[in-house]
């Protein structure tokens, strides 16, 4: 039986043609200190709306409505408001030519052009969009490309995805999987 071979989007940095995240990058996590699970994964999934195979570009991170979300690094805000499909959206740019974008939130602290740090909240957990509960949809995006989350782990060797928060581990580092 011959395997049919996945296509990815073009807009997905292929795990092969990944870029080198093998430098360390201080990120911390969007739901920084807050109780969370990854309620779904980087990649394709039936959608839990249209019911269809649909690339999910980003992780599902379902928390408590109004749990504070935080840049995962400073940057640059470059989209604030409302996107059909994501609800009230955030992109922020990094120094780093990375960008992180945060979803379904309840609210937008932030306007285009703001300077941020991982220090403020730039918006809280809500179901705004095409969502089904409440919980942040989080991106990461490199030279326009959305690069799987996975690849960013707490420094103290925690389990797949962002499960440290409960353990009050903050700090994440990049690193080649």
């Amino acid at each position: 039986i011959k395997k049919k071979k996945v296509v990815q989007p073009d807009y997905v940095i292929e795990k092969e043609k990944a870029p080198d995240l093998s430098k360390k990058i201080a990120f911390i996590s969007p739901l920084k200190g807050s109780a969370f699970r990854v309620s779904s994964k980087f990649g394709y999934r039936i959608h839990p709306v249209y019911k269809t195979k649909k690339f999910h570009g980003g992780i599902d991170l379902a928390a408590p409505i109004n749990t504070p979300v935080y840049s995962v690094k400073p940057g640059v805000v470059i989209q604030s408001g409302f996107v059909r499909g994501y609800g009230n959206y955030i992109v922020i740019e990094h120094e780093d030519g990375y960008k992180s974008a945060d979803a379904h939130l309840k609210t937008i602290n932030v306007k285009k052009g703001e300077k941020v740090d991982s220090e403020i909240v730039i918006g809280s957990v809500g179901k705004t969009g095409t969502a089904t509960g409440y919980h942040l949809h989080f991106e990461l995006i490199k030279s326009n490309k959305k690069i799987d989350p996975k690849f960013l782990i707490w420094e103290n060797y925690c389990s797949y995805y962002f499960a440290c928060p409960l353990l009050g581990l903050d700090k994440m580092k990049i690193i080649r999987l």
